[in-house]
């Protein structure tokens, strides 16, 4: 039997309950740890072979149990070939993705307000994605310099004339498909280490550790030199982490069980 695991929730809830959560969340998630734990110990015991999507995953997954079952890491993928849209110097960035997950939101917000705290009236965010709550939206509001587009029904339209995409996501697990989607669309991304899991992190433009450090680099792009990390960003994600990589990966993942 193979369990194909997008997260390990044992890990995911312990990151919950330290992250920058409400109380709520963070009690919700202290509440669930030891169902989740008795949960994943329970099937991790009964499977032959168990896959996840990152080197991370499988380290966290080590980490919080001790089987004998095989692990197999089978990256998340993109669908489709590599595709471009017209990007523009002076345009804006671009944040993609669900708004109703919490680490997405929290993410977004710190560096929204990072900006106004820094006092820079020179850059403009175009947020796209689904889920959006009647608050949420009201919160973005309060940011003049935010274009919210919400839920994109045809994500290359959304995304002409971006400047570049922005993945400030600091928690979270698994290869992050809002990033491989950006990537895949030929938009050059500035994305926290969290953002890359799963990916190597000369796909991006730049690697900031802190919301401070994200503004600053956003303040300084370069869009020339963008354009050829943008470039070898598609080659990365389509040479390993396209459609193709991912058959080929449950292939040998599916025959190995059976050598076995």
């Amino acid at each position: 039997m193979i369990w194909d695991k997008s997260n390990v929730l044992t890990a995911s809830l312990r990151s919950a309950i330290r992250g920058p959560r409400s109380f709520f969340e963070r009690w919700h998630a202290r509440a669930n740890l030891p169902l989740a734990r008795r949960f994943e110990r329970k099937v991790i015991d009964a499977c032959s072979d168990i896959w996840v999507t990152s080197e991370e995953e499988n380290r966290r997954l080590c980490e919080e149990f001790k089987f004998d079952a095989d692990v197999s890491v089978i990256p998340s993928a993109v669908a489709g070939s590599p595709r471009s849209v017209t990007l523009d110097a002076n345009g804006p960035f671009v944040w993609m993705s669900s708004l109703s997950y919490t680490d997405n939101w929290i993410g977004l917000i710190e560096l929204l307000q990072t900006i106004v705290d820094e006092g820079i009236d020179t850059l403009r965010v175009r947020v796209i994605g689904g889920g959006s709550s009647a608050a949420q939206r009201k919160e973005l509001a309060r940011f003049s310099f935010v274009d919210f587009y919400g839920f994109a029904e045809d994500l290359s339209a959304s995304l002409q004339g971006a400047r570049a995409g922005i993945v400030p996501v600091w928690t979270g697990a698994g290869v992050k498909l809002k990033t491989l989607t950006l990537i895949n669309f030929g938009i050059p991304i500035i994305a926290t280490e969290c953002a890359l899991e799963g990916i190597p992190a000369e796909a991006a433009y730049a690697v900031p550790t802190s919301a401070k450090d994200f503004v600053s680099v956003m303040v300084g792009y370069d869009s020339l030199k963008s354009e050829t990390i943008a470039k070898n960003a598609q080659q990365i994600v389509d040479a390993n982490l396209s459609s193709t990589a991912f058959e080929y990966r449950v292939t040998d993942a599916i025959c190995r069980g059976d050598e076995s």
